[in-house]
C-alpha cells in the first residue's frame, strides 16, 4: 500500500507517519459535531508528560526511543510510529528460513529493538486517562495493575503495527490483568 499515493483527489497519508496529526484535512461538518459533542476530557499537557515520562521509564523501562502524546488517534489508545513494518515482516520471514544460528540470532535482536520506535498515547482514551490514575494510586496492587496494562497497551499497539513476533508472549500478562480486574472467589 505505500505506493498508493492518493484516491479520488485525495492525499493518502500512513497513520503510522510520524508527521500526522489528526485534523490536518478538512473535516466535514459531521466529523466536528461529533468532536463538540463528545464528553472526553484530555489530561491536560503537564499530566500527560507526566504519564509520558512514567510510561516510557517505569512501565516500559526505556526500551523505546520516545513516548508521547498524539492528537491523531481517534478511537486506539496508542500507536508506535518510527519503525518498518514491511521490514519488520521480512525479518521474520529471513529468520524462520534462516539455518545458522548466528544469523537467526541476529535477526532475533533487530527484530526486538525497539529503540527506534516512538509510543503515542491518546489523551482523550478512556484507558488512557484510567491508567494514569491507577498509577497514582497509594495501593501497590493498583499501581501494579496500572503497569501491567501500560505493557499491554504497548504490546496491543505493536500488534496493530504488524511488529509483535509471537503473541503468546503476552499471554501471561493478559491473564495476570484478567485475574485482577474480576472479583475473587470468597466462596
Amino acid at each position: 500500500m505505500q505506493h498508493l499515493v492518493g484516491v479520488a483527489g485525495k492525499t493518502l497519508i500512513s497513520v503510522e507517519a510520524a508527521n500526522l496529526e489528526a485534523g490536518d484535512g478538512a473535516d466535514s461538518k459531521e466529523d466536528n459535531a461529533k468532536k463538540e459533542d463528545s464528553t472526553t476530557v484530555a489530561l491536560d499537557e503537564a499530566t500527560a508528560s507526566e504519564l509520558c515520562k512514567w510510561f516510557s521509564d517505569d512501565a516500559l523501562g526505556g526500551k523505546l526511543k520516545e513516548v508521547k502524546v498524539s492528537n491523531r488517534l481517534v478511537s486506539s489508545p496508542a500507536l508506535i510510529s518510527g519503525h518498518e513494518p514491511e521490514a519488520m515482516r521480512r525479518y521474520r520471514m529471513v529468520q524462520t528460513m534462516a539455518s545458522d544460528a548466528a544469523a537467526s540470532k541476529k535477526l532475533a535482536e533487530m527484530s526486538s529493538d525497539f529503540s527506534m520506535m516512538t509510543l503515542e498515547l491518546n489523551p482523550k482514551h478512556e484507558m488512557i486517562r484510567r491508567v494514569n490514575a491507577a498509577r497514582k494510586s497509594s495501593d501497590d496492587d493498583v499501581r501494579r495493575l496500572a503497569t501491567l496494562v501500560a505493557e499491554q497497551i504497548f504490546d496491543n499497539a505493536r500488534v496493530a503495527a504488524g511488529s509483535l513476533d509471537d503473541p503468546r508472549a503476552m499471554l501471561g500478562r493478559l491473564n495476570e490483568i484478567l485475574s485482577a480486574t474480576l472479583p475473587a472467589d470468597d466462596a
